[in-house]
C-alpha cells in the first residue's frame, strides 16, 4: 500500500522518529510516528474505511481555547486542499 502522495518505498526510507505499538485515533490505526515539529506530529496510519495507508498530521497539544482551535481547523482545511506531486 502507499499514501496518495508518497509511495510506500519513500515512506520506508524516511528516518523513523519513533516506532509505536498500533494505537487507535478515531477510525485510524496509528502505526508509526514519522515526523515531529514544535506544534505537530505526522503518523503513518491505516484507514480501514478505504483499506489504505494514510499520513495524519495531529497537534502535539490540545488547543487551549476557541481561537486556537479555529486556527488549527483553518490550517487543516488549507492543508487538505493542497494538490502537489
Amino acid at each position: 500500500m502507499s499514501t496518495p502522495n508518497r509511495p510506500a518505498a519513500a515512506i520506508a526510507d524516511t528516518p523513523t522518529v519513533e516506532k509505536a505499538a498500533t494505537r487507535a485515533f478515531g477510525r485510524y490505526a496509528l502505526r508509526q510516528l514519522i515526523a515531529k515539529s514544535e506544534r505537530t506530529m505526522v503518523w503513518l496510519a491505516d484507514d480501514p474505511r478505504v483499506d489504505q495507508e494514510v499520513t495524519l498530521t495531529l497537534p502535539r497539544v490540545q488547543p487551549l481555547d476557541a481561537t486556537a482551535l479555529d486556527v488549527w481547523q483553518r490550517e487543516v482545511g488549507i492543508a487538505a486542499r493542497l494538490n502537489h506531486p
